[in-house]
């Protein structure tokens, strides 16, 4: 019986190590993708939606806040809906007609 319960924790342990890989390799794709899809102006943008003070920070901070708040699970919901917000922006501003209603340049 102590054998099944070290195994077990072994186990566990294991389980943990790669449920933290994995929380890493998102992190560390999350940065990359910002660091080379996106400007500071649009980090910006995605920070003042969250409310995440951006003042003085760099590129590569901001990213960080930025990407440290979209992996933690109860921020999902608003995650997918400034992505899909977002999208919906990128769309209106690409078509003929409601381009000239967004007077923001994103």
């Amino acid at each position: 019986m102590d054998n099944n319960i070290i195994f077990e924790i072994k186990e566990i342990k294991e389980e943990d190590k790669k449920l933290d890989n994995d929380k890493n390799s998102e992190f560390l794709a999350n940065v990359l993708d910002y660091e080379l899809n996106y400007n500071m102006k649009q980090i910006g943008r995605f920070l003042d939606y969250y409310e995440i003070n951006k003042n003085k920070l760099t590129k590569k901070m901001a990213i960080e806040k930025l990407v440290n708040f979209e992996i933690v699970p109860i921020n999902e919901p608003k995650v997918n809906k400034r992505k899909l917000l977002f999208d919906y922006l990128l769309i209106l501003k690409s078509d003929k007609y409601f381009k000239r209603f967004i007077i923001d340049n994103f």
